[in-house]
């Protein structure tokens, strides 16, 4: 450019080869909404469409940095030596549409400690990306609660909801190691969300991802839901199960599912007034101990 001057870069423009280049198109163009600017045909059917990502940064992380990166938003180590950044309005909606259109759920939306909501995706073109909603300012006073799925590095949040639910329930709970702990939130197929109100866990849900025999798929078991007294009949535990469901749709499971006692008026009033369905089910527990019952004669 004319009078410019000639250290300066002016735009960073990320090239990257498709095998599938159509339907990689498809996939950033029309599903992701990146605009085309420009599009060249050459000798020997070369193909090359140039989209529009917006504001280009270059981001340089250390290793320590990827790793923490990785536990925030996955919660086990994946990332490559590139991975590429997409700024969108709605995390949650655009990974549901991703998803949709063929790419691979690595992690669904997560709130980060800095406030935006990330997910991680398998996409075209061999490319690993994360979707990344800014939140904007931590919250004020009288604000609603934060309500995220928690993932490894969240081990003091996971314990006060373990010791929560301990208490709303009136049950015994043994101390919990903190390698178990780090455990229990590496595993994918483990949830737990917490609702977080000024620093302070006031809600907890538990659940796990169940592979199913009668399809190629997964349904999730929604184990234990509480809120403190203080924060009950507030729509925190509507919260906690919407947030759930929102992570199992991305997820691409497409039913969730939760035991009730009979005699649980309020359980069952709450369930109702989510939609849910009740079905005639009675469910038995085992003491493994004591084994089962001698046959009769």
């Amino acid at each position: 450019m004319t009078g410019s001057d000639p250290t300066r870069v002016f735009q960073l423009r990320l090239v990257v080869e498709a095998d599938d280049f159509d339907g990689a198109l498809t996939f950033y163009r029309d599903v992701l909404g990146l605009t085309e600017q420009a599009a060249f045909e050459g000798d020997g059917d070369a193909r090359v469409v140039i989209l529009d990502a917006g504001r280009a940064t270059l981001e340089l992380a250390n290793p320590a940095q990827k790793r923490m990166i990785d536990s925030v938003e996955v919660g086990r180590q994946v990332s490559p030596k590139i991975r590429v950044a997409f700024e969108v309005a709605d995390s949650a909606a655009m990974t549901t549409a991703l998803v949709d259109a063929g790419a691979g759920l690595i992690a669904p939306p997560t709130e980060t400690p800095w406030r935006s909501l990330n997910s991680r995706l398998a996409a075209p073109a061999e490319l690993q990306i994360t979707l990344f909603q800014e939140l904007g300012e931590a919250r004020s006073t009288g604000a609603e609660p934060a309500v995220r799925r928690l993932r490894a590095g969240d081990r003091t949040l996971a314990r006060e909801t373990f010791a929560l639910m301990a208490r709303v329930f009136e049950t015994e709970s043994e101390h919990l190691s903190d390698a178990y702990l780090d455990g229990l939130l590496r595993r994918p197929d483990f949830w737990v969300i917490a609702a977080v109100d000024d620093r302070q866990v006031i809600g907890g849900l538990t659940a796990h991802t169940l592979a199913m025999t009668a399809f190629e798929g997964s349904e999730v078991f929604l184990y234990d839901i509480a809120v403190s007294e203080d924060f009950q009949r507030r729509g925190i535990g509507r919260q906690l199960v919407e947030t759930l469901l929102e992570g199992a749709r991305a997820a691409g499971i497409k039913t969730v599912f939760v035991p009730a006692d009979n005699d649980d008026t309020h359980a069952l009033d709450f369930y109702r007034a989510l939609n849910g369905t009740p079905l005639a089910v009675t469910m038995f527990d085992f003491d493994t101990a004591t084994g089962i019952a001698p046959a009769s004669p």
